[in-house]
């Protein structure tokens, strides 16, 4: 993802749930633990495909 598009989709975030700019590390929080769960899970498939 470019800083572009990262920055475009805080943006987004915070105003689509009427948040504060102090509240985007908590965002920023929350979408690295779903992407790490995407992640491990794409990656626990394919191990048990093997």
């Amino acid at each position: 993802m470019s800083a572009d598009d990262a920055s475009s989709f805080m943006i987004s975030t915070l105003k689509g749930f009427q948040l504060t700019a102090d509240e985007a590390e908590h965002i920023a929080d929350v979408y690295n633990e779903v992407e790490f769960a995407s992640i491990y899970s794409n990656v626990n498939a394919l191990i048990k495909i093997r």
